[in-house]
C-alpha cells in the first residue's frame, strides 16, 4: 500500500473538506482492514482527534462514536446489557486485543466488509447511522445502497427497548474469519434473523420473519419452519472457509437456536 499524504483532520468540516479534494482520498478510522482496500491513497485522513470515541445513554436511544474501538464495545457495560449483550459478543470475537484496540466501528461500517462480524449484531439492532452531511439511514439501508456515500459516519445510534437477542460465530479458529455468523433478535411478535459472512455481507431473512410475526405460538414446528424459509431466501456461497451448502445448513441449525432462545430464557 503506498498513502501519498497523510493529515490528521482538527475538525469534521476540515475532514470533509479533505475527502472531497480528490475522489482517492480516503477517511482513515483504525486502520486495522486498510490494505483490504485501495493499493494507493492519494490523501489519508485521520480522525483521531474528532473525538468521536465514545458510548453514551440518552434514556431513549445508546449513541456510539464511529472511532470507538471494538474493545471499548465489548467491555461497555450498557451494550453488556441491551439485546442481552449480541454487540458486544460480536466485538469480543474479532481477532485478537491488538486488532480489536484498532479497529473502529466506523471502519467496520463504512468499509462493508462481507466477514464483519458487528454488521450482523447491528442489522438485528436496526441500527441507525449518522452522518455529517448524508441523510441519517439504517444499517441494512446502508449496506442495501448502492450509492457511494462519501460522507463522514459520526455515530451509530441505538434504540433502547425491552428485546432479546442471540449472536453467535462460527469460525475454524478463534482468530479467523467466520465461516457463517448469525444474529437474532425478538420485540414482542417482531423477529429479526440476520445472516453475515456468508461470504457475503449481512442480509435479513424477511420471508421467515413475516411467517414467525404471523404465528400465534413459536413451537418446534414452526422453528423448523422458520430455518428453512429463511436458508432458502438468503443466498451463500463458497469460499476456502465453507461452501454454500455448508454455510445453508449452519444457518439453519443457528437461526433455530437463535430463535429459540430469543423466545424462551435461554442465550
Amino acid at each position: 500500500m503506498k498513502i501519498e499524504r497523510y493529515v490528521k483532520s482538527p475538525s469534521i468540516e476540515a475532514a470533509f473538506a479533505s475527502l472531497h479534494e480528490g475522489t482517492n482520498n480516503k477517511i482513515i478510522a483504525g486502520g486495522a482492514w486498510l490494505k483490504l482496500t485501495d493499493p494507493t491513497i492519494d490523501t489519508a485522513i485521520d480522525l483521531s482527534l474528532l473525538n468521536l470515541d465514545f458510548i453514551t445513554d440518552n434514556g431513549k436511544e445508546i449513541e456510539i462514536g464511529a472511532m470507538t474501538t471494538l474493545h471499548t464495545l465489548g467491555r461497555n457495560a450498557i451494550l453488556n446489557k441491551i439485546y442481552d449483550g449480541i454487540l458486544s459478543r460480536a466485538a469480543m470475537q474479532i481477532m485478537g486485543i491488538t486488532v480489536r484496540n484498532i479497529a473502529t466501528i466506523g471502519g467496520c461500517i463504512m468499509g462493508k466488509f462481507g466477514f464483519s462480524d458487528i454488521l450482523t449484531p447491528l442489522v438485528a439492532m436496526d441500527a441507525l447511522l449518522i452522518f455529517h452531511q448524508h441523510d441519517k439511514m439504517t444499517v441494512v439501508e446502508f449496506l442495501n445502497t448502492k450509492e457511494n456515500i462519501r460522507d463522514i459516519l459520526v455515530k451509530v445510534v441505538i434504540r433502547k427497548a425491552n428485546t432479546r437477542g442471540y449472536f453467535r460465530k462460527i469460525a475454524l479458529t478463534h482468530l479467523d474469519f467466520a465461516v457463517l455468523n448469525t444474529a437474532v433478535s425478538r420485540n414482542g411478535s417482531e423477529f429479526r434473523i440476520v445472516f453475515g459472512s456468508r461470504p457475503g455481507v449481512s442480509t435479513r431473512a424477511y420471508k421467515a420473519e413475516n411467517f414467525l410475526k404471523e404465528q400465534i405460538k413459536i413451537d418446534e414446528d414452526v422453528m423448523n419452519k422458520a430455518v428453512e424459509i429463511a436458508a432458502a431466501e438468503c443466498q451463500f456461497g463458497s469460499n476456502q472457509r465453507g461452501s454454500a451448502e455448508y454455510r445453508q445448513s449452519l444457518a439453519k441449525v443457528y437461526a433455530k437456536r437463535g430463535i429459540k432462545a430469543v423466545t424462551t430464557n435461554e442465550n
